[in-house]
């Protein structure tokens, strides 16, 4: 992680390259590729990188669990406050059926919510009587992180 940081802060011009090259494994027929794409890209892309940011909301739904918790946790920490399309994403993720999924989803839109938003807290308030103690506890911080 450390190593992919630094690189973004010398060389800015040289990780558009870089993110287009990982954005393409993100489509990898190896779920373990495209998890390791999504958490590598999210390192390298600025907050509101847009085309990061629609490749991770298309990812969001993709077949294997292990994969859509990593890009669900990546586009959190990509998307701008605000953004529609990754908070539809994150919003359809709260549902999923795998708990590691639906506590990183909780996370994530709580990351890119405005403050005080009626409506995520509404769903936050839901997600507290999740069947998973983990989304209960995630949806705890998320309250409390956009209240």
């Amino acid at each position: 992680r450390g190593a992919l940081v630094a690189v973004r802060q010398l060389a800015p011009r040289s990780c558009n390259a870089a993110i287009e090259a990982i954005s393409v494994r993100l489509f990898d027929a190896d779920a373990t590729v495209q998890a390791g794409a999504a958490d590598a890209v999210c390192l390298l892309a600025e907050r509101g990188h847009p085309r990061v940011t629609r490749l991770l909301c298309k990812r969001a739904s993709t077949s294997e669990a292990a994969v859509r918790s990593v890009v669900v946790k990546a586009l959190g920490l990509v998307a701008l406050v605000g953004d529609a399309r990754a908070r539809a994403a994150l919003h359809k993720a709260m549902g999923d059926p795998s708990a590691a999924v639906r506590r990183e989803a909780v996370l994530a839109i709580s990351r890119i919510t405005p403050k005080g938003q009626e409506e995520t807290m509404r769903e936050l308030v839901t997600m507290l009587g999740d069947a998973d103690e983990t989304v209960r506890h995630a949806a705890v911080q998320g309250i409390r992180d956009t209240a």
